[in-house]
């Protein structure tokens, strides 16, 4: 059994990945840039490239190498007519101009739910769910709960062209019974790697005593060596969001985790507020802390989760999606050198999750914070499902605070990314069958 990248239900979780079809081909040159409407914050939008063909794609990472002038994008995809599952990089190699052929990652039939990163060397990392299929067929009715998954790392030193043989994060195979929603988090020297996820086992072992009756159990493992080996796994969280996606990061020089928690609140209402925790010397963790009080009530899957972006000045910009009676939509804070988060800022208001992906947010080189979501929801926050067609919308901030509409990036599609790179912003999106990338050339 695996986690669904699609809930269908109030908090469906196990099954095949709902994506249609492998991803393939090359991207073209971009070909010309068009007008900015007048938008004070860009020069020219270029036209669209194709990064591949990928129906229906899911769990869309995409990262930059500012210092050279690289993006990388990675995303998952699954088939109609089989239990296979991909994950597969593309890189630009000219700051978003053109993309690589897709590399398939390790030549996993097994795999989803990628996530990209970039060290200070240019090193790239990828990390995914690797789906151990042929030990699951062999597992007895009764222990279906008991998937047997983890996390897979692997890196590339020539840009993502060739990726060296994976690790398999946790190495104790005693532990890999439920893995799902990994993030990562990578030191600028490329020396310290944390991979994290959740264990959601609790959720479906009737021989555990669930800690919630949507509680996940978040764990990470770390290496000290350049991803040659890791330590032991530790428990970071109890209970968090079984089925929202962790980000990772470096912050103040330590490795930190922003995720979605999770807390019984009523009979009928779990608390799912957004909230961060940063690693502590000897292997712990510090109390989390919620980036804001949104007191979101919920017993669905919200299935997104959200993403951060450390500026010069060592300060965390977060962006993510509430469904809290009152205050629904997409929000952005910032972290002070204090430690503790401002009043949050509305960006967009819609009362159902942007996309089943996380946020996404980044800077660019004027210190402007970038961050996209979508004009409605794929699920709304009750579990019902949302077919109407979609639109990537991209904000602007800047020192007054105040969210602008990028009205000359607007796209059709769904699971917008964002990257920085030398004079431009690149967005990466899914629509009609395909992922596409273009930039937004910055004034």
């Amino acid at each position: 059994m695996r986690i669904r990248t699609r809930p269908a239900s109030r908090w469906a979780l196990v099954g095949v990945a709902a994506a249609v079809a492998a991803a393939a081909a090359v991207s073209a040159g971009l070909a010309g840039v068009s007008g900015t409407r007048g938008d004070p914050s860009l020069r020219g939008v270029s036209k669209p490239v194709v990064v591949a063909t990928a129906k229906t794609a899911s769990f869309i990472s995409a990262v930059s190498d500012t210092r050279r002038n690289r993006v990388y994008a990675t995303w998952s995809i699954s088939f109609s007519n089989n239990p296979d599952t991909r994950v597969y990089v593309a890189a630009s190699t000219d700051g978003g101009r053109t993309f690589a052929k897709p590399v398939w990652l390790a030549r996993d039939n097994g795999a989803g739910q990628s996530v990209v990163r970039v060290d200070g060397n240019g090193r790239v990392w990828a990390t995914w769910t690797h789906y151990d299929l042929k030990h699951e067929d062999l597992l007895d009715p009764k222990q279906k709960y008991s998937n047997p998954s983890w996390q897979e790392l692997a890196y590339s030193d020539d840009a993502g062209r060739t990726w060296s043989r994976p690790v398999d994060v946790p190495a104790d195979h005693g532990l890999r019974h439920g893995s799902a929603f990994g993030a990562l988090a990578v030191s600028p020297s490329g020396k310290k790697v944390s991979v994290f996820w959740i264990d959601y086992l609790p959720v479906f072992d009737p021989r555990v005593k669930p800690a919630g009756r949507d509680a996940g159990t978040y764990l990470a493992a770390t290496s000290v060596d350049g991803g040659k080996s890791f330590g032991p796994v530790r428990k970071i969280v109890q209970t968090g969001c079984v089925c929202c996606e962790p980000f990772g990061l470096s912050l103040d020089g330590r490795t930190a985790l922003l995720f979605r928690g999770w807390q019984k609140a009523t009979v009928k209402h779990d608390l799912r507020d957004i909230k961060l925790t940063v690693a502590v010397p000897g292997g712990g963790w510090t109390a989390p802390v919620s980036v804001h009080d949104d007191h979101f009530l919920l017993h669905h899957c919200p299935s997104v989760g959200p993403a951060g972006a450390v500026d010069r000045a060592g300060l965390l910009h977060v962006a993510w999606w509430t469904g809290a009676t009152g205050r629904a939509g997409y929000w952005y804070a910032i972290r002070g050198t204090d430690g503790t988060f401002g009043t949050p800022v509305e960006i967009e208001a819609h009362p159902s999750a942007p996309n089943e992906n996380n946020a996404t947010i980044t800077l660019d080189g004027n210190g402007t914070v970038w961050t996209a979501t979508v004009g409605h929801g794929d699920f709304a926050a009750n579990g019902n499902v949302d077919t109407s067609p979609n639109q990537a919308l991209v904000y602007t901030i800047t020192g007054s605070g105040k969210p602008r509409l990028v009205k000359a990036a607007t796209v059709d599609g769904s699971y917008p990314q964002l990257a920085a790179v030398p004079g431009a912003v690149v967005e990466v999106w899914a629509n009609a069958g395909r992922l596409l990338a273009r930039r937004l050339e910055v004034r």
